[in-house]
C-alpha cells in the first residue's frame, strides 16, 4: 500500500496582488510576511491546518505543500481564497496544478 506523504502543487492567480494588503486583511491565520530584500524571498507564507504551507507571490503565483491528499489541498486553497475575497480583494479561484507527490 502507497502512503503519501507530502503533495505539492502551484496555481496562478493570473494577476498582480499586492502581498501588504493580503498581510491586512489576513490577520487571524498564522502567516509570516517576507518583504522585498528579505533574505529568501519575496512572499506571504501562511501555514493552515497541521502541516499545510501556502505561499503567495507579488506576481499571483501560489505554491502549497504538506497536503495528504488533493481534496485537503484544493480545499484549502479553497477557503483561503474564500476567505480573502470575503474580505474584499479581488481575486478568483486559480487552476491547480499538482507538481509533486512524495510517497
Amino acid at each position: 500500500m502507497i502512503q503519501i506523504v507530502n503533495i505539492m502543487a502551484s496555481a496562478d492567480l493570473k494577476q498582480k496582488i499586492n502581498l501588504k494588503e493580503i498581510a491586512k486583511v489576513c490577520k487571524n491565520y498564522e502567516y509570516e510576511y517576507r518583504p522585498k530584500g528579505y533574505q529568501k524571498f519575496h512572499c506571504i507564507l501562511f501555514r493552515i491546518e497541521t502541516k499545510i504551507t501556502v505561499l503567495f507571490f507579488g506576481t499571483g503565483k501560489i505554491i502549497c505543500s504538506g497536503a495528504k491528499t488533493e481534496d485537503q489541498l484544493r480545499r484549502v486553497l479553497r477557503e483561503l481564497i474564500k476567505k480573502l475575497k470575503q474580505r474584499g480583494m479581488d481575486i478568483s479561484y486559480p487552476d491547480i496544478k499538482i507538481q509533486n507527490i512524495v510517497a
